[in-house]
């Protein structure tokens, strides 16, 4: 989710932000080792050149991509007092007669449904964020169509 240009996360979604940053320049440097090596090496075949020139130019290109997501974060804080409205970084109860889920709000940047990670900007997101507590959402879900669901609760 953006606010003027800056990209809200939690503290957790930054910190996984900078180990994908910390990785990426560990295999960059090892990529340009390669490189190095290839280079010093007499009899090199210019394919295996060309391919960890790629794979520097990938490994940079994404490092660029990390390195303004992470420029650009704005820090949610924790948030310390009840409060009746759904807002980004909350974990979310949701019911209805059938089942309950336990969901967490968060920028598109973390998202990963397996870990109940949903985005702001997803369908369910887009319902669930700012509702009060009591309120019903309708949700299509994947392999189940349209579904309805009440906000149980702001853990």
């Amino acid at each position: 989710m953006k606010t003027n240009n800056k990209t809200l996360l939690t503290k957790e979604g930054f910190r996984n932000l900078l180990s994908i940053k910390s990785k990426l320049e560990l295999s960059l440097r090892k990529a340009k080792d390669r490189r190095a090596q290839l280079m010093a090496e007499k009899e090199f075949m210019s394919v295996d050149l060309s391919d960890v020139q790629s794979e520097i130019f990938a490994l940079q290109k994404e490092l660029a991509q990390i390195s303004t997501q992470l420029d650009n974060a704005k820090l949610l804080p924790a948030s310390t007092k009840k409060h009746s409205h759904v807002q980004v970084g909350d974990n979310v109860r949701i019911v209805n007669h059938v089942i309950g889920h336990q969901i967490k709000l968060v920028s598109t940047y973390e998202a990963n449904p397996l870990e109940g990670k949903v985005s702001v900007k997803s369908p369910i997101g887009k319902q669930v964020i700012g509702k009060a507590i009591g309120s019903t959402i309708n949700v299509v879900v994947p392999r189940f169509g349209q579904m309805e669901f009440q906000i149980a609760g702001i853990l």
